[in-house]
């Protein structure tokens, strides 16, 4: 900053000129209860079968207040949600809202430790959760169960528009909610959202317009600030927000069915999520207005598939930390054909972006540098992190001291004046003396022909020597086998020295990812360690455990993994339980989302869909009650499906007997011959009906 004076690159006058006026005075519970007085008998959510209208939303969070208050919740008081998903969960972050207090919520699946932590840390007074829930809790804090026939709700008990309890001094720079996430103490932190960064997201911006016709799906956990954009810019426009079961979000047909059924006009997705359904069948998209793309960089050729399928001016790749309050640039994606990545694009509306150098000095186009987010998207910082927060928002001389968010974030400015994401900062090491970004190693492995997404960690071997690791996949999942490790090694040998080229590779069907949709590093080293160690695992004993075991090692690209292996110890999360349910059902082995979770083994799987033969003379009888049973057009593709399976099954029993006119029975076989059956063992459950075929 010579002789004083602030100087800015062309990019960043040109892209930070992005103030709107948007209501920036307004609580988001001003804005919602506008709505709820205008509009009251529009519908704001829609859960499994139940709609529920402004009215009646208003109506039950100026209840729950009420109660709350009881409680001694005060204006900017901490008070902890523990629920699983549907609209008691709105019912109950505006509810808290209503006193001016701020929510935080626990996502149901975490474990005991993290939710007494975020207890302890957050300092909630009362925690609001169910019978359901109230084992997940085991310390002294007060526990407002909310299906307790005293704490119920009636959705149609009018007490006018606002609560007789909201503070007279509440406003839009107060705490709307705590949102926790990872820490690098190994604990994790709680960022600060105040009312106005939320508002600022949804209300007069420039990537999107949501409008009072639009039917907006929550897919997003209440714990990840993507639900923030999903529930908000529904509820502070007048829109009809539209929960998806869990189940349901994790089935990717079901998925694209519930999109189009129920007429979903804007979402926001994760990355990896947004490319397994654009896999699965990308024409079901062509009635959506925009998707939102978040949390990783989005694939080009996912990208460009979508496009060419759906038309321009629907898709938009985002980007942004918590502590941006959900998004911070966006990226509208329409002519891509000219570039090699995806840019994060341009700043949001009443929202600015700096790049800037180690001495956070402001860098010229086509120099990398750390990201640094100002304007009103901005967090207070985090809860009880002095020190962190402190280091994480400060005054930036360069820009005349105005306070920003430093994200750790490597961007660059490209030549069209557009940020192109390159990495994280931190993931610098030092191989053999040089340091290396890994990000760099990165680009140039996903530059190569057929690598469709990449991910390189450096660890420590054996011997204590730090070792680049490249975690790849392929365009072509057929023909995996032509991207070995020889070939990605001899692509690099011309485009990096020798020390920047890593030891080892590794193709895999699919990422790891973690509760926020995000590829887990962590998990990757699992998977490598599992595919290494030589244990003796039990063998498939029937076709079916086959099946099923072979497309588990397919999935996880793990060889060394029997039937009894837990499919979630060995690197499966939920988009491989997905993967999973997918490639079976190419098999005829037709599985829900929720039964891989329960089931979780090879061998559990198959005794659920194939009974061993002590329960086949029950079966028996039950089918013999059944009487000119009619099946849909599913049940009948099911059918085929199953019977093809089974047929190719034998094909291989065959194949490894002596001889063609004699092999070995199964043990569903002899079980049949055991009790004098003369069927063949081929045995189904089509969709609920019990079918046996001679």
């Amino acid at each position: 900053m010579p002789n004083g004076k602030t100087i800015f690159t062309k990019a960043e006058k040109s892209v930070n000129q992005t103030t709107t006026d948007y209501p920036a005075h307004k609580t988001v519970l001003n804005i919602f209860e506008k709505y709820a007085r205008d509009t009251p008998n529009a519908i704001a959510i829609e859960w499994l079968e139940e709609e529920i209208s402004y009215k009646q939303l208003n109506n039950m969070a100026n209840q729950l207040a009420e109660k709350l208050k009881e409680r001694n919740i005060e204006h900017q008081d901490k008070v902890a949600i523990l629920l699983d998903r549907g609209y008691i969960q709105i019912v109950s972050m505006l509810g808290i809202m209503k006193l001016g207090a701020v929510y935080v919520p626990i996502d149901p699946k975490y474990p005991p430790e993290r939710i007494e932590y975020i207890l302890e840390d957050c300092r909630s007074k009362v925690i609001v959760t169910d019978h359901s829930m109230e084992e997940k809790v085991s310390s002294e804090i007060e526990k407002f169960l909310i299906d307790e026939d005293e704490n119920t709700l009636n959705r149609e008990y009018d007490s006018g528009i606002e609560s007789k309890y909201t503070p007279k001094n509440f406003n839009s720079d107060d705490l709307i909610y705590v949102i926790y996430t990872s820490g690098s103490t190994g604990k994790p932190k709680g960022t600060l959202i105040k009312h106005k960064n939320v508002v600022r997201v949804v209300k007069s911006t420039n990537y999107i317009e949501i409008s009072e016709n639009d039917r907006i799906m929550q897919i997003s956990n209440y714990v990840f600030d993507c639900s923030v954009f999903d529930i908000y810019a529904a509820l502070l426009n007048g829109a009809n927000l539209v929960i998806i079961p869990r189940e349901t979000s994790l089935d990717i047909p079901l998925l694209a069915d519930f999109i189009d059924k129920k007429r979903i006009s804007v979402f926001c997705i994760s990355t990896a999520l947004f490319h397994m359904l654009v896999d699965w069948k990308v024409e079901f998209l062509k009635n959506v207005r925009k998707i939102i793309v978040a949390g990783e960089q989005i694939s080009l050729t996912h990208a460009q598939q979508t496009v060419k399928q759906i038309g321009k001016g629907k898709l938009i790749n985002a980007y942004g930390p918590s502590e941006s309050a959900v998004f911070a640039t966006y990226y509208p994606i329409d002519d891509i054909e000219d570039v090699s990545i995806i840019p994060i694009g341009y700043p949001l509306s009443n929202t600015t972006v700096y790049v800037v150098d180690e001495k956070k000095q402001l860098v010229p186009m086509n120099v990398a540098g750390e990201l640094c987010l100002g304007g009103d998207g901005i967090g207070e910082g985090y809860l009880n992190r002095e020190a962190l927060t402190d280091e994480k928002f400060i005054k930036l001389d360069a820009v005349g001291g105005k306070r920003v968010y430093c994200t750790g974030d490597k961007v660059i400015w490209n030549s069209s004046r557009e940020l192109v994401f390159l990495g994280r900062k931190d993931f610098q090491i030092k191989i053999r003396g040089f340091r290396v970004e890994l990000g760099e190693v990165e680009r140039h492995i996903k530059n190569i022909e057929g690598i469709k997404n990449v991910i390189v960690t450096a660890d420590k071997d054996n011997l204590g020597i730090l070792c680049m690791t490249a975690y790849y996949t392929v365009n072509d999942d057929n023909h995996s086998e032509k991207y070995d490790g020889d070939y990605v090694r001899n692509n690099l040998i011309n485009r990096l020295p020798e020390y920047m080229i890593p030891s080892k590779f590794m193709v895999l069907k699919e990422f790891p990812l973690n509760f926020s949709g995000k590829v887990d590093r962590k998990a990757l080293a699992k998977v490598e360690h599992y595919t290494n160690k030589s244990t003796v695992h039990d063998e498939p004993r029937t076709p079916l455990e086959k099946i099923i075991l072979n497309t588990m090692q397919v999935i996880l690209d793990v060889k060394d993994f029997g039937i009894k292996d837990n499919f979630f110890h060995f690197g499966g999360q939920s988009i491989k339980a997905i993967a999973l349910m997918k490639a079976l059902s190419k098999k005829g082995v037709e599985l829900k989302i929720n039964e891989i979770f329960q089931y979780q083994t090879a061998e559990k799987i198959a005794a659920s869909k194939e009974p061993l033969s002590e329960a086949l003379p029950s079966m028996k009888e039950t089918m013999n009650t059944i009487k000119n049973i009619k099946l849909n057009a599913k049940q009948i593709s099911s059918l085929v499906k199953n019977v093809t399976a089974r047929i190719e099954s034998v094909s291989d029993i065959i194949t490894a007997s002596d001889t063609v006119t004699e092999f070995s029975l199964s043990p569903i076989q002899k079980g049949h011959m055991s009790k004098g059956s003369n069927h063949s063992g081929f045995i189904s459950f089509i969709y609920g009906i019990f079918s046996e075929i001679v």
